[in-house]
């Protein structure tokens, strides 16, 4: 009886030895799934991290960032000093060269004056081109008191300019033609400088890097524009709205998406140079041909070679108009 006990009790310790075996080998599957489940978790938040990284593109590194800000300031600085250069060279042009001794200076001012004065356009006729008195004025035969006003051949020339030019030919007394003069040729050159900031950005349409900056320094350096743009004539505004419509259809070309909006704006402001120069017509056929193409080509000239030398009706031939290919008979 006491060998049937024994027996009984090592049976049932074998049993309760089983059970916690079978006990610990449950308790450590379930922690393999945990551990399992938990790994499968992480590579799915990994991958779901990767694919953010993927569609939001590369991270800007620091050294990324400080060359950013480093061009920044490098267009700036460059930028300013071209201005800076301009505005001296202008201002020496404006104070420094006589009275009337810019070309055609006597035309336009009094084109511009007879706006101010009767708020009409003048009409071209007989004797306003008095060559005798030309000839005079161009050898400095002229005193300090003779008029000028006989000298009205510009009469012919589109409103625009003169129209913006008239008021200023109000600011001082009406016999002070000195004065009068200062204004209108620092209006012309206050558009020479906005024409520099217009070619900067037509230049960085289609230049590498920093060398579209090379462009509004290479203009301050003719010194044909400048003493232009500091005298008193049309062609300041001219080249202001010669150099937005440019713009214009450079952008036009590289756009991707059709902008049903810029035909308009391309008609604006080609209206608005012709009523300054006529010789702006020449942007018509050029618009004309820009808003047949197809837009989105690069023309850049760091881009593809393809997109450099395009063929047909691409942007290429639309930018310049040259002539028509001829059909052999």
């Amino acid at each position: 009886m006491t060998g049937g006990r024994a027996a009984a009790g090592g049976g049932a310790d074998a049993a309760t030895a089983e059970s916690g075996a079978e006990r610990r080998r449950a308790e450590g599957a379930q922690g393999i799934r945990a551990v399992q489940s938990l790994d499968a978790e992480q590579d799915v938040e990994a991958g779901l991290g990767a694919e953010a990284d993927q569609r939001a593109g590369p991270r800007p590194t620091t050294s990324g960032l400080g060359q950013a800000r480093r061009a920044r300031y490098l267009t700036v600085a460059v930028l300013s000093l071209t201005l800076i250069a301009y505005a001296l060279l202008a201002f020496g042009y404006i104070t420094l060269t006589p009275i009337w001794q810019n070309p055609d200076e006597p035309a336009h001012f009094n084109y511009a004056r007879f706006v101010a004065e009767t708020g009409g356009l003048p009409e071209l006729r007989a004797g306003d081109w008095d060559s005798a008195f030309l000839e005079r004025l161009k050898n400095g035969g002229l005193g300090p008191t003779d008029s000028v006003a006989s000298i009205r051949y510009e009469s012919w020339q589109p409103p625009l300019y003169y129209l913006l030019a008239a008021p200023l030919t109000r600011l001082g007394p009406a016999d002070d033609a000195p004065a009068q003069v200062f204004a209108l040729r620092t209006f012309d050159a206050l558009l020479g400088a906005l024409t520099l900031g217009l070619a900067y950005l037509v230049a960085r349409e289609v230049l590498p890097g920093q060398l579209a900056l090379a462009v509004p320094a290479v203009i301050v350096g003719v010194p044909m524009f400048t003493a232009v743009s500091a005298a008193i004539s049309a062609d300041p505004l001219a080249n202001l709205l010669a150099s937005g419509i440019l713009l214009h259809l450079v952008r036009r070309l590289r756009r991707s998406a059709r902008d049903w909006g810029w035909p308009l704006v391309a008609g604006i402001l080609i209206g608005l140079g012709l009523l300054t120069k006529l010789a702006l017509a020449i942007f018509n056929r050029a618009a004309a041909r820009a808003l047949a193409s197809t837009p989105g080509n690069d023309l850049r000239l760091d881009g593809p070679a393809g997109a450099r030398a395009p063929r047909g009706g691409g942007a290429g031939s639309a930018a310049l108009p040259g002539p028509e290919p001829r059909v052999p008979a």
